[in-house]
């Protein structure tokens, strides 16, 4: 499948580092899993939004700085995850920025036959591009379940929380993509609300400005903060000045829009929760067993355990994140000023199924912003093992730095 890389990153004008990692993927694969029956990418590096930055000092003079997302169908016959894993260690070394990663989705050839019907997959369908083993994008789905698209922005409200450091530092240009990343969720919502798939952030931002705007989504203050990350994924800069109060700002906006109702300074209480909870999809019996699977294996107090299992879980991280947010605008990222609501706190606890989330007398305020940002990735991981990744890039986003 050279041909198929050759002709995308032609297509697209991508540098020769980003046509080099894709080939050296797919070898790897291949390698790996003898029985591979196709290797899918999709994502930005199939739409053209794939995001880099000429720098002379990086490897072949440019800087990665999206990750590749990627769907491995495979009969796991001889299958070395280690050696792929290995693979793949090696070809990230080569670009070391912490917003680049190799994001590979594992399947068995069956699968194929039960492609959920997501944003992604409808995407996928259109714009995907297989890169080794068999062409399979005719078994992906045309359509997708609009109700979906609540849950991954409040998921996704944690990157900027992540990749949030104090100011001046070595990350100012990954924190100032997550937060243009998170800004282009707002197209992506109003994709799902009209039930259509349009592929590409830059072709679904340039559909949703090309509408008047107007109250809810199309609030003009949104669509600026749209234009804005349209204008920084193009030309990526450590420009951060003032980000904090605009992501606060910008979310909670966002919510107000998606239920009608206005919000009022988040405290991340059990109604904030309810609200929230009434935006996302309901949960099939799978989620519902994955869950369920999470509790068997870390076992807390059967209770808790019950009641974190039956509530809505996302939703709970959301308003955690929301105030996490909010309250960074409101100190404008003054790490020395960090003391989130008892609410704020309240919500990250039970979604880390923890009793409590205090700061210790003797821990800096700097440190407990970095203490939540783990307790939050705990909570994730439990939640989703899947995600758990051996990357030191993304551990210097979990500890304070010096």
């Amino acid at each position: 499948m050279t041909d198929a890389v050759d002709a995308l990153c032609s297509r697209h004008h991508y540098p020769d580092a980003l046509r080099s990692v894709l080939y050296g993927v797919a070898d790897a694969c291949r390698e790996a899993y003898p029985g591979l029956m196709s290797l899918v990418l999709s994502g930005s590096a199939t739409t053209g939004d794939y995001v880099y930055l000429a720098d002379s000092g990086a490897p072949e003079g440019v800087r990665l700085l999206s990750d590749l997302d990627l769907m491995l169908f495979t009969d796991q016959q001889g299958a070395q995850p280690a050696l792929l894993a290995e693979r793949l260690q090696d070809i990230k070394a080569r670009h070391p920025s912490p917003l680049f990663d190799i994001d590979i989705a594992f399947s068995p050839a069956s699968a194929l036959d039960q492609i959920p019907p997501r944003f992604q997959m409808a995407e996928t369908r259109r714009t995907g591009v297989v890169i080794a083993g068999r062409d399979v994008i005719d078994r992906f789905p045309l359509e997708f379940d609009h109700r979906e698209a609540v849950a991954p922005f409040l998921g996704n409200l944690w990157k900027p929380f992540l990749y949030w450091t104090p100011a001046g530092g070595a990350f100012d240009i990954e924190y100032q993509q997550m937060v243009a990343r998170l800004f282009l969720d707002v197209p992506m919502l109003v994709c799902g609300a009209r039930r259509e798939c349009i592929p590409g952030h830059r072709a679904r931002a340039d559909s949703y400005l090309a509408e008047g705007s107007r109250e809810g989504l199309y609030d003009e203050a949104l669509r600026e903060r749209v234009r804005w990350a349209i204008d920084v994924r193009g030309e990526p800069s450590i420009e951060r000045a003032g980000l904090e109060s605009s992501v606060g700002e910008f979310a909670r906006q966002v919510i107000a829009a998606l239920d009608g109702e206005p919000l009022p300074q988040p405290e991340a209480d059990a109604a904030l929760v309810a609200r929230l909870g009434k935006l996302l999809a309901k949960r099939p019996l799978r989620r519902l067993a994955a869950e369920l699977r999470c509790v068997v294996r870390d076992p807390r107090t059967p209770v808790g355990d019950l009641a974190w299992w039956w509530g809505r879980k996302e939703a709970a991280a959301g308003a955690a994140l929301l105030g996490m947010l909010a309250h960074l605008g409101e100190i404008d990222g003054r790490a020395d000023a960090f003391d989130p609501p008892q609410g704020v706190r309240a919500r990250l606890a039970e979604y880390a199924r923890l009793p409590a989330v205090e700061r210790a007398s003797d821990e800096s305020p700097l440190d407990f912003l970095f203490r939540c940002k783990r307790i939050y990735q705990a909570g994730l991981l439990a939640l989703f093992p899947s995600l758990e990744k051996a990357d030191p890039r993304q551990q210097v986003f979990l500890e304070p730095p010096g």
